[in-house]
């Protein structure tokens, strides 16, 4: 099982106590390899299976209970032992970052409804990767992931700025302006 204690700021209490954020042996699995981000009043927990099938899975945590369960993607037996890493991104959102079922690194950023935002494979060069962790800067909005290449041995890292990550968002802004732009000329046209 992921059991979940939230304590207060000062960790002088204890908020909500030993609640269950999955219950593998009642689900007939056993979990692992749990991480956890928090954000405005909620906390996103996110751990994998320990058997095969390696699927992973997320939990948003609201007011001491799990408020949504998320089934994020699929993993290889390499997951058992090297994790997911996931970070806030300062804007209600979380990236989740852990390695597929190819050994490819994939992360997805969540709304704070559990809900896909994007879904970007950051590296699928045919290498073994594992272990990948992200932080975030929520001012600049990018996003550094790192992981460790099993095939070579070596520990890689990557940047990504928001708008490579969401390729819409530079169509969007051009589309924008466009609609309200173009209307306003045309109007002051007519009015001429």
């Amino acid at each position: 099982n992921i059991t979940m204690t939230v304590y207060s700021v000062d960790m002088s209490t204890q908020v909500y106590k030993d609640f269950t954020v999955a219950n593998g042996l009642g689900d007939g699995k056993a979990y692992d390899m749990p991480n956890i981000a928090a954000g405005e009043n909620e906390f996103f927990v996110v751990y994998a299976s320990r058997y095969s099938p390696y699927d992973v899975h997320g939990a948003i945590v609201k007011n001491g209970e799990v408020w949504k369960t998320i089934n994020i993607g699929n993993s290889y037996s390499g997951i058992k032992s090297y994790g997911i890493g996931i970070a806030y991104n300062g804007s209600g959102g979380y990236v989740v970052v852990w390695p597929d079922s190819d050994g490819n690194i994939v992360a997805t950023l969540y709304d704070s409804n559990g809900n896909v935002v994007w879904t970007k494979q950051i590296v699928g060069d045919g290498d073994k990767n594992e272990a990948p962790t992200v932080a975030v800067d929520p001012t600049q909005k990018t996003y550094q992931f790192v992981w460790y290449d099993y095939t070579t041995g070596i520990v890689k890292t990557s940047f990504w700025t928001e708008s490579e990550l969401i390729p819409e968002l530079n169509l969007l802004v051009p589309a924008m302006f466009a609609a309200i732009f173009i209307p306003v000329v045309l109007k002051r046209r007519r009015k001429n």
